[in-house]
């Protein structure tokens, strides 16, 4: 949960990102991260794919 608090800070300000997260923490008992690699990454250019539905 520290890492949400920093950022948590980060985003509203020490004050109020404090005033969240300890809101927070009578909601929820803890956290966890979610980490996931792609296997594959492509990227779809709609512009060369499609050039005529986008207006210029």
């Amino acid at each position: 949960m520290r890492e949400y608090a920093i950022a948590a800070e980060r985003y509203f300000g020490r004050e109020q990102g404090q005033a969240w997260v300890a809101n927070l923490g009578k909601m929820i008992s803890f956290m966890v991260r979610v980490t996931i690699t792609p296997e594959w990454v492509g990227l779809l250019d709609f512009q060369a794919l499609f050039p005529s539905a986008l207006p210029l």
